[in-house]
């Protein structure tokens, strides 16, 4: 992947100037700019194959103009033709040489692949060129964020915020990282924003929830999960477990037990496979003696995440319960052996 955008020999440095001045001043073209129009507009009703043809048709009369083929090259990485966006990337790396935007798709591209190491090379080759792209270091923060550098994620993820305040999956992906490092109030603040710029924004509600109880603001944190609930509740398709889950496992630590109950039920319900809804329901019918309808709920748990070591430690517990030693026993190693690990201690979010 790296010969996508290599250097240039010297000779092609006044291509590559002239691409960058074209990109930044000039190759306005009327019809590539009605193309683009279109192609967005046709995106958004959902006509993929005419926006195709209408993108194609905008780097065709603009080739060099950066808007036109970031559109094109990202509409083949979102849909994993990869093929496709390599040959727009090439094509334009021919005719421009070097530039950020060579760098910024050939990222977009091993990041959506998962390659995220030679995905971090290729985002900072871009902001080497141009260090304002928000979208860069947002991307930045994400490939920090996979691989547990919290501090340079935030870091980076703050740049992109500054750089564009308005972008309300930038103030979530930021906020997930100040709530994993205890910075609540922070964390709280920003999917606040987040939820301004973008109200239906469901995952930012229960995580503002989460807020708000680490907080110890449990009103503000109920009427978070209610709004989050209530929200999945109005959506047409699959409905998501966790704010169900993150509120009946508040009600659990409030011993209001019977509600919590109700409201875990409800979560394993709406959506069967979830992790966080059967750990939950499991550990709160274990909590209160019904081990029997407890194990079922665990061991789902157990097959939903199986590396996650807490789910092990209440096995082991239930097995003592039932007086099953041996396997209390093996449950209880088990919990050992995964929680060496540290990311076996982080709690998965499973039916996202």
């Amino acid at each position: 992947m790296r010969s996508l955008c290599v250097q240039q020999p010297a000779s092609q440095a006044g291509v590559r100037d002239a691409c960058s001045q074209a990109a930044q001043f000039g190759q306005y073209d009327r019809d590539a700019e009605q193309h683009q129009v279109r192609g967005q507009e046709l995106l958004l009703a959902g006509d993929e194959t005419r926006a195709e043809n209408e993108f194609r048709a905008a780097v065709a009369k603009g080739p060099k103009a950066d808007k036109h083929v970031r559109s094109l090259g990202l509409f083949y990485i979102a849909r994993g033709r990869y093929d496709e966006a390599i040959g727009v990337i090439r094509e334009y790396v021919k005719l421009c040489g070097v530039t950020a935007l060579g760098y910024e798709l050939e990222a977009e591209l091993l990041f959506h692949q998962k390659l995220y190491d030679p995905a971090l090379e290729a985002v900072l080759g871009s902001l080497k060129l141009y260090n304002h792209s928000a979208r860069m270091h947002q991307l930045l923060g994400l490939i920090y964020v996979v691989k547990r550098q919290d501090a340079a994620a935030a870091l980076e993820l703050r740049k992109a915020v500054e750089l564009d305040p308005n972008h309300a999956q930038t103030r979530y992906f930021l906020g997930r990282v100040l709530y994993t490092t205890g910075a609540y109030a922070e964390a709280r603040d920003q999917f606040l924003a987040c939820l301004k710029f973008q109200p239906g924004y469901r995952k930012a509600l229960e995580n503002l929830g989460l807020c708000y109880e680490a907080l110890q603001d449990y009103p503000n944190a109920t009427q978070a999960y209610r709004d989050a609930i209530a929200l999945e509740e109005r959506q047409a398709g699959p409905k998501h477990a966790e704010p169900y889950a993150f509120y009946g496992a508040m009600l659990a630590r409030s011993s209001e037990s019977e509600k919590a109950l109700s409201v875990l039920r409800e979560a394993v319900t709406v959506s069967p496979r979830s992790f966080v809804a059967n750990y939950h329901l499991g550990k709160l019918l274990l909590n209160l003696g019904r081990t029997e309808e407890a194990e079922k709920f665990l061991l789902a748990a157990a097959d939903l995440a199986p590396k996650f070591s807490r789910t092990y430690y209440l096995l082991g517990n239930l097995r003592q319960k039932q007086n099953r030693r041996p396997e209390a026993e093996r449950y209880f190693e088990m919990f050992k052996e995964f929680d060496r690990v540290p990311e076996n201690r982080v709690f998965p979010l499973t039916d996202r």
